[in-house]
């Protein structure tokens, strides 16, 4: 699991599509099918590497954008969902990959007006990467 001072805001627009490189996905972290994410985190091996954002809306409210919504997940969720990718990683991708390959990121999403955080509201990202660049 990875702190980084990145944020997203509620609401924000972003020019973010689902492409060869990302995939927008408002799916609640509890309901992610391991198979599914799998196949999709073995086409980024295989490719040039991507992400995977959860909590952000593909296509809202224009083609070609993205907005910003988060997905709910207290702390015992997020410390399930990184041991469900972690074990994704070490036990069903073949042939294994480097732990390093993939990494999981919770941003928080702060209010468009405070700008503070939003209680439990992340966009959580699966940043997959190839070994010879990262």
């Amino acid at each position: 699991m990875s702190a980084t001072s990145r944020q997203f805001v509620r609401n924000d627009v972003l020019a973010l599509v689902c492409n060869e490189a990302y995939e927008l996905s408002m799916e609640a972290l509890d309901q992610i099918a391991i198979d599914g994410l799998s196949q999709l985190l073995c086409a980024f091996i295989n490719t040039n590497g991507g992400c995977v954002f959860y909590g952000i809306e593909p296509e809202c409210p224009v083609a070609g954008q993205a907005t910003v919504r988060g997905v709910s997940c207290d702390k015992d969720k997020r410390e399930q969902f990184h041991m469900s990718v972690s074990k994704l990683v070490s036990q069903h991708l073949s042939p294994p990959v480097l732990t390093s390959t993939i990494t999981t990121h919770f941003w928080p999403v702060v209010s468009e007006v405070s700008r503070h955080p939003v209680e439990d509201l992340f966009v959580v990202g699966i940043v997959v990467c190839k070994p010879t660049v990262c």
